[in-house]
């Protein structure tokens, strides 16, 4: 029955060009995310490592990633009805990238808990987003197919 079903998906991709192209978007997104995220967690514990830092401090600049869902992720629904899921999403993606790029430019304490604080926002605003337009295109025929 899996095959039966994946054809089927595989049809209606083919005949619906935006049902393949959400899907695609949504696939580069949760690569994107999962890459990024990867490198979060590696590289960056390594680069304070490197800079002489203990590791509870980097654990606490860690968990001030954790602590942005906290103030961002009740407002996103707010945020998406404005601007729309879109919009959202590359602004979230922005402010990852962004505040990624800034991490090795930084030299102090100061500034390396607001940027990992504007990480997190935007890490964790580009999932929910991205699980929230996963949930929007699926269908209750192809919902929970595993």
């Amino acid at each position: 029955t899996l095959v039966v079903d994946m054809k089927n998906i595989l049809n209606t991709a083919y005949k619906d060009k935006t049902w393949f192209r959400r899907i695609l978007f949504i696939f580069l997104g949760n690569l994107c995310y999962g890459i990024s995220a990867g490198m979060n967690l590696t590289i960056v514990p390594l680069m304070y490592e490197y800079k002489g830092f203990s590791k509870t401090l980097i654990g606490a600049l860690l968990a001030t990633e954790v602590l942005s869902t906290f103030f961002f992720i009740p407002k996103i629904p707010t945020i998406t009805s404005k601007i729309g899921v879109k919009y959202s999403l590359m602004g979230a993606v922005v402010l990852r990238n962004v505040s990624l790029m800034l991490l090795p430019f930084g030299s102090s304490l100061i500034f390396w808990f607001p940027i990992m604080f504007l990480f997190g926002a935007g890490s964790f605003s580009m999932f929910t987003i991205l699980l929230f337009w996963i949930n929007s295109i699926s269908s209750n025929e192809n919902r929970g197919m595993s």
